[in-house]
C-alpha cells in the first residue's frame, strides 16, 4: 500500500473506502481520486487527474503541481484538483497557500468532508484547538456521506489531542486508528509515545513491538525503545537497537542525542561487566 507523507509528523494518509459487503477496502488516498466510477471526473481532466496522482505516488511534487495547473485551465472549477493541491503544498510547507486551495473546495462544496479533514491537518501545529473543530466538522461529513473513517484521520486528531495535552482524549484516538487500520506502524509510534508521559513503559515496549514489526525500516522507534529499555536498565538489548538504528541510517551514529545515549549504555555496561567478575 502507498501512503502520502506529511511534512514534519511523517504519517500516512488513506482515506479507506466500502466494498460491496461495507468493508474496508483500504485503499489509499490516491484511489480515492482514482474511483473514476464512483467519482465521475471531467473526462478532458481525467488524463491529468491520474498522471498527477502518479507523479505524486513517485515523490515528484513539482510535475505534479505542473499538471494540476495544467489541469485548472480546462476546469477551474473541479474540487479534485484544488484538494490534490492542496495536499502538494502541505508537503512543501507551503500552508497558507494550502489553506486558499482547501477554502476553495469548501466554498464550492461546503459537504467535502477530505477538505475539512486537511484543513484540520494543516492546523495541527499552527492552532490545534481549531484543528479539532475542523475535524470534528469532516467526521460529521464522513457519517453522513457512509464513507468509513479512516485511521489517519483518528491519529491526526489524536496528535492535536495530545499537543494540547488532552491525553485521554489523545490515547482513545490512537486506539481508534489501531482499531482501524491493524497495520498502521505509525499508529502504534504514536500510542507509544503517549504511554511514556503515563509512565507505563512495558506497554511502550509492546507498542513499539509492533511498530517495528509492521516496518522494520522505521528507525526513529529504535531510538525510543532503546531509550526505554536503558530505563529498564536492559542495557544490551538498548545498545542493540542502537546499532540498528545506525545500521538504518548511518547519519544519525554522531547525532548528539545518538552519542549521549552510546556512552551512557556502555558505561553501564562496563559497570555489569565489573561487577560479573
Amino acid at each position: 500500500m502507498k501512503y502520502l507523507y506529511f511534512p514534519g509528523n511523517i504519517e500516512k494518509s488513506a482515506i479507506k473506502l466500502k466494498d460491496d459487503n461495507g468493508a474496508n477496502t483500504g485503499p489509499t488516498i490516491f484511489d480515492v481520486f482514482k474511483g473514476i466510477e464512483k467519482i465521475k471526473n471531467n473526462q478532458r481532466i481525467r488524463p491529468y487527474l491520474e498522471e498527477a496522482i502518479e507523479f505524486l505516488e513517485l515523490g515528484l511534487l513539482d510535475e505534479a503541481e505542473e499538471t494540476l495547473d495544467e489541469a485548472l485551465e480546462i476546469d477551474d472549477k473541479n474540487i479534485k484538483i484544488y484538494n490534490l493541491k492542496a495536499i502538494i503544498k502541505i508537503r512543501t510547507g507551503r500552508v497558507q497557500e494550502a489553506l486558499e486551495d482547501l477554502e476553495i473546495v469548501i466554498e464550492m462544496n461546503p459537504h467535502d468532508p477530505l477538505a475539512y479533514f486537511n484543513k484540520g491537518n494543516v492546523l495541527i501545529l499552527i492552532n490545534p484547538k481549531e484543528s479539532i473543530k475542523w475535524f470534528e466538522k469532516s467526521e460529521k461529513l464522513f457519517i453522513e456521506t457512509e464513507l468509513p473513517i479512516s485511521s489517519q484521520f483518528y491519529l491526526a486528531k489524536g496528535q492535536a489531542f495530545k499537543i494540547l495535552n488532552e491525553y485521554q482524549e489523545a490515547y482513545d484516538n490512537f486506539n481508534k486508528a489501531i482499531e482501524v487500520d491493524r497495520d498502521n506502524f505509525f499508529a502504534y509510534f504514536r500510542r507509544a509515545e503517549l504511554l511514556v508521559i503515563f509512565g507505563d513503559f512495558e506497554s511502550v515496549l509492546d507498542d513499539l513491538d509492533s511498530c517495528i514489526k509492521i516496518n522494520s525500516e522505521f528507525f526513529p522507534a529504535y531510538m525510543d525503545r532503546a531509550i526505554i529499555f536503558f530505563k529498564l536498565k536492559r542495557y544490551f538489548d538498548a545498545r542493540t537497537d542502537l546499532k540498528k538504528l545506525i545500521e538504518i541510517n548511518p547519519d544519525f551514529e554522531y547525532e548528539p542525542v545518538v552519542m549521549d545515549l552510546w556512552d551512557k549504555i556502555h558505561t553501564q555496561i562496563n559497570y555489569v561487566k565489573s561487577d560479573d567478575e
